[in-house]
């Protein structure tokens, strides 16, 4: 599979949350995957993971019916933006989005 993709990991001290997110391109097959996980010491960790995401026209801005993410270098190798708003789940014990996940794709992370 030919996958070209972003990552981006951030914290947020003052506000006490930190997060990673991933969108990657899948150009042969004309579909993305999209992943955000947010955490904090005080709440649970959200995960928003998505595997069917439509090729975006703009790898920039991905919109979906439950996902809408911007990224960009404001300020290159300074600063990197990033903005979601999305519906994900909520996990009370973070080991569990990975295995509870109803998305197949968990199986090829395990080979």
């Amino acid at each position: 599979m030919w996958s070209e993709s972003w990552y981006a990991d951030f914290v947020d001290a003052a506000q006490g949350f930190g997060g990673w997110v991933r969108i990657g391109l899948i150009p042969n097959q004309r579909t993305a995957w999209m992943h955000a996980l947010l955490c904090g010491p005080d709440s649970p960790t959200i995960a928003v993971v998505d595997f069917d995401v439509p090729f975006p026209a703009d790898p920039w801005h991905v919109r979906t019916a439950t996902i809408d993410f911007t990224h960009a270098a404001t300020d290159p190798l300074q600063t990197y933006r990033v903005a979601l708003q999305a519906r994900g789940q909520s996990y009370t014990d973070p080991g569990l989005c990975c295995v509870e996940n109803p998305v197949a794709p968990w199986r090829w992370r395990r080979t």
